[in-house]
């Protein structure tokens, strides 16, 4: 029996009741490319999947439709349009909250007069969840983000029911700090991260490869998480290319079991 089947057994006899969340160690660390590619591998099996972009700043009017267009969709968009086959069941991708300004979620909102709410974000996702489907979350930026004048991230984490958490950390000096912080303050409000899976937005040298590796190790030691699956670095990535989606698909691999064993 494939992996795809037996999630989709799982999901079709119990459903879906605990959603995956991405979030990161801070902003621009590779947690759209990571969802896009957990996106990718769901695609491909026999369930249905619904993407969030819980809130998406910094995003650009079209001019065709004069509505507002989020980044980090169109790479979700353009990961499973590079697919060789199309998705077996065409994922549900969606933003809740999309902001002009390119700032911290609780000031973009402001600025345009609106406020995030942890509650309708936690409704949307049961919903989701309701509906059979395989909920995939990326969140803004890192666990303390403000969402609104009294809330972050973590409050959001919180108000949901046994969550996944995923934690993407960008492979570079000082990640070790940054990665530790986030689970220690994960676990002090009862939350165990799945795992930890490492970007690498910039080229390895020789002069760094001793210490990127070490990264690994060591977060998984103290931080007392295993990294489920590292990301190399991709030169000259094009998310519009089915050629570096390649290299993302094999790094991704390896979270398959771990995404089934949590699925129910």
């Amino acid at each position: 029996m494939t992996l795809g089947t037996r999630i989709a057994i799982v999901g079709l006899m119990h459903g879906f009741s605990h959603p995956w969340i991405i979030v990161g160690t801070d902003t621009e660390v590779g947690k759209t490319v990571v969802t896009a590619g957990i996106l990718r591998l769901l695609a491909r099996q026999p369930l249905k999947v619904s993407t969030i972009k819980l809130v998406q700043t910094g995003c650009s009017l079209s001019e065709s439709t004069s509505a507002l267009v989020a980044p980090d969709l169109e790479i979700y968009r353009q990961a499973l349009s590079s697919l060789q086959s199309p998705p077996l069941h065409e994922p549900s991708l969606q933003v809740p909250y999309c902001f002009e300004p390119a700032c911290s979620p609780h000031l973009a909102a402001e600025l345009q007069r609106q406020t995030i709410s942890t509650g309708n974000l936690c409704e949307i996702v049961s919903r989701e969840l309701q509906g059979g489907r395989f909920v995939l979350a990326e969140c803004a930026g890192g666990l303390l983000v403000p969402l609104n004048s009294k809330e972050t991230t973590l409050d959001f984490l919180c108000a949901l029911p046994a969550a996944n958490v995923l934690l993407v950390a960008d492979n570079r000096l000082g990640m070790i700090n940054h990665t530790l912080l986030t689970l220690h303050t994960l676990d002090s409000v009862g939350i165990r991260a799945r795992g930890i899976v490492l970007n690498n937005t910039t080229p390895v040298t020789q002069a760094d490869r001793f210490l990127r590796e070490d990264n690994l190790r060591t977060v998984a030691r103290f931080g007392r998480t295993e990294v489920l699956a590292e990301i190399p670095w991709i030169e000259d990535f094009d998310p519009q290319t089915p050629g570096g989606w390649g290299s993302v698909d094999e790094a991704i691999k390896p979270l398959g079991p771990t995404l089934l064993s949590n699925a129910s």
